[in-house]
């Protein structure tokens, strides 16, 4: 081998040597399979995830090695993602991973990479768990939130009393169909500007409105700082 040609080999091999370092780094788990959709490579994070050691992988299958789900249900073999980055109808999709009491979120994304008249495929795994449980939870907040709110006005409809709630930023969130009729006011009034307005228009339908707004201001200010 001339010079040339060796130093040729030992640029390629460095620039290997430095992507399979970035690879390596990377958290999301990289998988390499050939056109029959063996395993042939993976970087330490896919090592970890199926737990098995890099000299292990080469001629594995993934459903061998990752029983992926959707919605609790096992996926048919023609649904997994290598198959379906084969056929080209893989952009990036979620799964589901049971590994004993271990459940996981995965987010598996894919290409098809022909180099010369060789085809592999090249999978991209991130586990997205922690997000989806925190976005589950917030949902859930949110959902509990909503049966709260439902509750209190249903509360608030069952009281023979007409009720307003003033918040602290003078806005009023909460009221009852029993406070409409007591003081006469149209609903689309209490939709729209702001509680100064709607104080307002109830003060004119006071004895004393000047007095009235007094006293509201003054409960409102009594109120212990939160």
């Amino acid at each position: 081998m001339n010079s040339n040609a060796a130093s040729s080999v030992e640029q390629l091999q460095a620039t290997l040597s430095k992507m399979e370092a970035s690879l390596a780094a990377i958290a999301d788990a990289v998988v390499w399979l050939d056109a029959t959709l063996q395993i042939e490579w993976g970087n330490p994070s896919f090592t970890r995830l199926v737990d098995l050691p890099q000299d292990a992988l080469a001629g594995k299958l993934l459903p061998d090695l990752l029983p992926l789900t959707q919605a609790g249900r096992p996926i048919a073999a023609e649904a997994y993602p290598d198959v379906r980055v084969l056929r080209g109808d893989l952009n990036r999709c979620e799964y589901e991973l049971q590994q004993g009491a271990i459940s996981r979120v995965l987010e598996i994304s894919g290409n098809c990479i022909t180099l010369g008249e060789k085809s592999s495929i090249l999978l991209t795994l991130r586990d997205i768990t922690c997000e989806r449980r925190i976005t589950t939870e917030q949902q859930r907040a949110e959902q509990e939130q909503e049966r709260y709110v439902s509750l209190l006005q249903a509360t608030l409809e069952s009281t023979a009393d007409g009720v307003l709630v003033v918040t602290r930023d003078r806005n009023t969130p909460v009221y009852n169909q029993k406070f409409l009729q007591m003081w006469e006011m149209p609903e689309s009034l209490m939709q729209t500007g702001h509680a100064d307005e709607r104080l307002a228009v109830l003060s004119q339908k006071t004895k004393n409105p000047e007095a009235f707004l007094k006293r509201v201001w003054e409960l409102f200010l009594d109120r212990p700082e939160e």
